[in-house]
Formats: C-alpha cells, sequence, structure tokens
C-alpha cells in the first residue's frame, strides 16, 4: 500500500448521529459503459446469485447471501474467541474505449451485535489488477453494539488505464473477536446482503 492512499473514515454507528465527509463527485462515464464480467471468489460470497450492478456511476456489489460473521459461542457450544470471512469480485468493463476511471467514495453498511469486550471491523480493499497501489477501508465497531452501522470514506482517485482494459477488484473483509466479559456471549457483524457496498467511479476522457 501506498502512502497516503487510505480513505478517510466517517461512521454512524448503531444510531448514533455522525458527520458524514462530503465526498468526491463522480464526472459522469461514457453512455455504453457496462459491466463485461464479474467473478466472485471467497468464502463469504455466493458464486452463483452474486451481482454486480454499473448504476448512477457507482458499482453496486451484492454477495448473494448475508455476509456475516459470529465469534463466541456457537450453536454447537463450541466457543471461537475471533473468526473471520471475505467476498471478492474481479470486475471488467466493456464499451469504454478512450476512457479511464478511478474509485473516488467507498460506502459501507450492515448490522452488528458486539458484546461487551467483543469488537468487530469491516475492511474493503480495492486495486486494479497489475498495479501496485491498493486503496484500503476500514471501520472498527467495538461492543457493546447493536444495530446498524455505516461507512463512507473518499480517497485521491488511481486512474485506470485509458480504456479500462484492467479489472478492479474489490474485497471486503469481515472480522470479529468475541466478547471478554462473558465468555458464553456471542459477537456478529455483518454486511447488508443487497446494498452493504457502493463503490463510486469517476470518468475521464483520454
Amino acid at each position: 500500500m501506498t502512502p497516503g492512499s487510505r480513505f478517510g473514515l466517517v461512521a454512524a454507528v448503531a444510531l448514533l448521529p455522525a458527520t458524514l465527509a462530503a465526498p468526491a463527485a463522480a464526472a459522469p462515464g461514457p453512455p455504453d459503459a457496462e459491466i463485461a464480467d464479474a467473478v466472485f471468489v471467497g468464502a463469504g460470497c455466493d458464486r452463483a446469485a452474486g451481482r454486480v450492478e454499473l448504476k448512477d456511476d457507482a458499482l453496486l456489489i451484492s454477495p448473494g447471501r448475508a455476509l456475516q460473521v459470529t465469534a463466541g459461542i456457537r450453536e454447537n457450544g463450541n466457543h471461537v474467541p475471533r473468526a473471520t470471512t471475505n467476498c471478492q469480485v474481479n470486475v471488467r468493463f466493456a464499451n469504454a474505449a478512450g476512457w479511464q476511471f478511478a474509485v473516488t467514495t467507498v460506502e459501507g453498511a450492515g448490522r452488528s451485535a458486539l458484546a461487551p469486550g467483543g469488537s468487530g471491523r469491516f475492511i474493503l480493499t480495492s486495486y486494479l489488477a497489475g498495479t501496485p497501489d491498493t486503496l484500503e477501508s476500514s471501520i472498527r465497531l467495538t461492543g457493546p453494539t447493536w444495530g446498524d452501522w455505516g461507512y463512507s470514506g473518499g480517497s485521491s482517485p488511481n486512474w485506470s488505464d485509458c480504456g479500462a482494459t484492467r479489472a478492479l477488484n474489490v474485497n471486503t473483509r469481515l472480522q470479529v473477536e468475541a466478547g471478554t466479559v462473558d465468555p458464553d456471549t456471542r459477537s456478529t457483524i455483518g454486511v447488508n446482503s443487497e446494498s452493504g457496498v457502493r463503490l463510486v467511479l469517476s470518468w475521464r476522457a483520454c
């Protein structure tokens, strides 16, 4: 990761008020831009049902099922102190000759139920295939919490090659640690299955 490439963080957790930073304005893209291919990998994905939609110059990513992870006491009685899961999608655009794109804003949303002493993290990384620069966004929640969480962060753009020939890789990762106050509790963090990840794109002619 290059210095200064991390996204800024603003979050609203469990209905607590927060002031969101103004997102970077997205420049209109080519009118006929579309998604040529989207390949899902990772334990948190449903490869058959996962979807990526390009709408209003933003990528909407659905893993195809609820993306969540739980630590603490499981239904079988075993205690798991920490757990993680992820869903990665490789997106390639079509009909973008003469254009470059860049991710300028990342948004995430979900729910958490964290026991006292427990914690959860939402981590999103994105990069263009074959390039060294990786953008990382993250939010850390600490228990006790129960309810909705939200994230919005922006960054200086990392522009694709002219013609958008490189694939964009987006990896959503969740981590959770069990509560330390009561060993019989459990902690969970999840991403909304339909609207949990949104990446705003900017476009420019080249």
